[in-house]
């Protein structure tokens, strides 16, 4: 097993598949993130423009 020593002197510019994945999570959790708060603002906003005396007439 390498040490950190040894990784972090290591100049063949290989990545090991491992750091790319945690890349890969962490950018598809901040994508996620940054998606559902788009989601809550548009369903804030649409119940925002709802005239709730048009629905108490049809009730």
């Amino acid at each position: 097993m390498k040490t950190w020593t040894c990784f972090l002197q290591d100049d063949s510019a290989r990545i090991p598949f491992s750091v790319i994945g945690v890349f890969l999570i962490l950018g598809s959790s901040f994508t996620t993130v940054y998606v559902s708060q788009l989601e809550m603002q548009k369903a804030s906003e649409i119940a925002g423009t709802i005239d709730f005396n048009l629905t108490f007439r049809v009730l």
